[in-house]
Protein backbone atom coordinates (compact mmCIF):
# COMPACT_ATOMS: atom_id res chain seq x y z
CA UNK A 1 0.00 0.00 0.00
CA UNK A 2 1.08 3.52 -0.61
CA UNK A 3 0.66 6.40 1.75
CA UNK A 4 0.32 10.13 1.24
CA UNK A 5 4.06 10.49 2.00
CA UNK A 6 4.91 8.66 -1.25
CA UNK A 7 3.38 11.43 -3.38
CA UNK A 8 4.37 15.02 -4.11
CA UNK A 9 1.94 17.90 -3.63
CA UNK A 10 1.02 17.78 -7.34
CA UNK A 11 -0.12 14.14 -7.08
CA UNK A 12 2.93 12.64 -8.85
CA UNK A 13 4.85 9.80 -7.17
CA UNK A 14 8.03 11.04 -5.43
CA UNK A 15 10.37 8.82 -7.41
CA UNK A 16 8.83 9.38 -10.83
CA UNK A 17 10.98 10.43 -13.77
CA UNK A 18 8.88 13.55 -14.25
CA UNK A 19 9.82 14.88 -10.81
CA UNK A 20 13.44 13.98 -11.36
CA UNK A 21 13.49 16.06 -14.56
CA UNK A 22 11.87 18.97 -12.75
CA UNK A 23 14.48 18.81 -9.99
CA UNK A 24 17.38 18.78 -12.48
CA UNK A 25 16.36 22.21 -13.86
CA UNK A 26 17.90 21.86 -17.33
CA UNK A 27 16.36 25.07 -18.63
CA UNK A 28 19.56 27.19 -18.27
CA UNK A 29 21.49 24.63 -20.30
CA UNK A 30 18.93 24.14 -23.04
CA UNK A 31 18.00 27.79 -23.53
CA UNK A 32 21.50 29.32 -23.60
CA UNK A 33 24.37 28.92 -26.00
CA UNK A 34 24.97 25.24 -25.25
CA UNK A 35 22.68 23.97 -28.05
CA UNK A 36 24.44 26.28 -30.51
CA UNK A 37 27.82 25.03 -29.36
CA UNK A 38 26.65 21.43 -29.77
CA UNK A 39 25.50 22.21 -33.31
CA UNK A 40 28.83 23.89 -34.15
CA UNK A 41 30.79 20.99 -32.69
CA UNK A 42 28.71 18.48 -34.64
CA UNK A 43 29.26 20.50 -37.82
CA UNK A 44 33.03 20.54 -37.33
CA UNK A 45 33.15 16.79 -36.95
CA UNK A 46 30.78 16.50 -39.90
CA UNK A 47 33.32 18.29 -42.10
CA UNK A 48 35.97 15.71 -41.26
CA UNK A 49 33.59 12.79 -41.48
CA UNK A 50 32.29 13.78 -44.92
CA UNK A 51 35.74 13.77 -46.52
CA UNK A 52 35.90 10.00 -46.86
CA UNK A 53 32.48 9.34 -48.45
CA UNK A 54 32.77 12.41 -50.70
CA UNK A 55 36.34 11.64 -51.80
CA UNK A 56 35.33 9.87 -55.07
CA UNK A 57 33.36 12.96 -56.14
CA UNK A 58 36.14 15.32 -54.99
CA UNK A 59 38.67 13.28 -56.98
CA UNK A 60 36.48 13.39 -60.08
CA UNK A 61 35.70 17.10 -59.86
CA UNK A 62 39.29 18.18 -59.16
CA UNK A 63 40.96 15.51 -61.32
CA UNK A 64 43.04 14.08 -58.46
CA UNK A 65 44.94 10.84 -58.19
CA UNK A 66 44.96 8.68 -55.05
CA UNK A 67 48.13 10.28 -53.67
CA UNK A 68 46.61 13.75 -53.85
CA UNK A 69 43.45 12.46 -52.20
CA UNK A 70 45.64 11.11 -49.40
CA UNK A 71 47.22 14.56 -49.01
CA UNK A 72 43.77 16.03 -48.44
CA UNK A 73 42.90 13.53 -45.70
CA UNK A 74 46.36 13.76 -44.10
CA UNK A 75 46.40 17.54 -44.07
CA UNK A 76 43.12 17.68 -42.18
CA UNK A 77 43.85 14.85 -39.74
CA UNK A 78 47.43 15.74 -38.88
CA UNK A 79 46.70 19.42 -38.45
CA UNK A 80 43.72 18.64 -36.23
CA UNK A 81 45.78 16.36 -34.01
CA UNK A 82 48.89 18.52 -33.82
CA UNK A 83 47.02 21.74 -33.11
CA UNK A 84 45.47 20.51 -29.84
CA UNK A 85 48.47 21.00 -27.55
CA UNK A 86 49.48 24.52 -28.66
CA UNK A 87 45.81 25.54 -28.68
CA UNK A 88 45.47 24.45 -25.05
CA UNK A 89 48.44 26.63 -24.13
CA UNK A 90 46.96 29.59 -26.04
CA UNK A 91 43.61 29.06 -24.31
CA UNK A 92 45.32 29.17 -20.91
CA UNK A 93 47.21 32.28 -21.90
CA UNK A 94 44.50 34.37 -23.60
CA UNK A 95 41.27 33.00 -22.21
CA UNK A 96 38.94 30.12 -22.78
CA UNK A 97 35.99 32.20 -24.02
CA UNK A 98 38.08 33.87 -26.70
CA UNK A 99 39.41 30.54 -27.96
CA UNK A 100 35.95 28.99 -28.09
CA UNK A 101 34.63 32.03 -29.97
CA UNK A 102 37.51 32.05 -32.46
CA UNK A 103 37.45 28.28 -32.86
CA UNK A 104 33.76 27.91 -33.57
CA UNK A 105 33.68 30.97 -35.83
CA UNK A 106 36.81 29.87 -37.67
CA UNK A 107 35.44 26.39 -38.29
CA UNK A 108 32.19 27.85 -39.62
CA UNK A 109 33.93 30.27 -41.99
CA UNK A 110 36.47 27.70 -43.20
CA UNK A 111 33.73 25.08 -43.63
CA UNK A 112 31.78 27.53 -45.77
CA UNK A 113 34.75 28.11 -48.06
CA UNK A 114 35.59 24.38 -48.24
CA UNK A 115 32.39 24.00 -50.22
CA UNK A 116 33.56 26.57 -52.78
CA UNK A 117 37.08 25.16 -53.23
CA UNK A 118 37.84 24.53 -56.87
CA UNK A 119 41.45 23.35 -56.64
CA UNK A 120 43.54 21.02 -54.53
CA UNK A 121 45.48 23.88 -52.96
CA UNK A 122 42.47 25.88 -51.83
CA UNK A 123 40.76 22.77 -50.49
CA UNK A 124 43.82 21.85 -48.42
CA UNK A 125 44.22 25.45 -47.18
CA UNK A 126 40.64 25.66 -45.95
CA UNK A 127 40.74 22.16 -44.44
CA UNK A 128 43.91 23.10 -42.55
CA UNK A 129 42.29 26.34 -41.34
CA UNK A 130 39.22 24.41 -40.25
CA UNK A 131 41.26 21.84 -38.35
CA UNK A 132 43.44 24.54 -36.73
CA UNK A 133 40.36 26.38 -35.53
CA UNK A 134 38.76 23.13 -34.36
CA UNK A 135 41.96 22.32 -32.50
CA UNK A 136 41.60 25.74 -30.89
CA UNK A 137 38.28 25.16 -29.18
CA UNK A 138 38.58 21.50 -28.23
CA UNK A 139 41.04 22.02 -25.35
CA UNK A 140 39.29 25.23 -24.31
CA UNK A 141 35.95 23.47 -24.04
Amino acid sequence: MTSREDYESDGQPKNSGFNLINRLNLRPYLSGTLPLFILAHFSHHGIGAMLRPLMPMIRTDLGLNLTQAGYIWSAFSLTNGLSQLPAGWVADRFGVRLMVLLGVTGVAVAGFFIGFSNSLQTLIIFLVISSLMGGGYHPAS
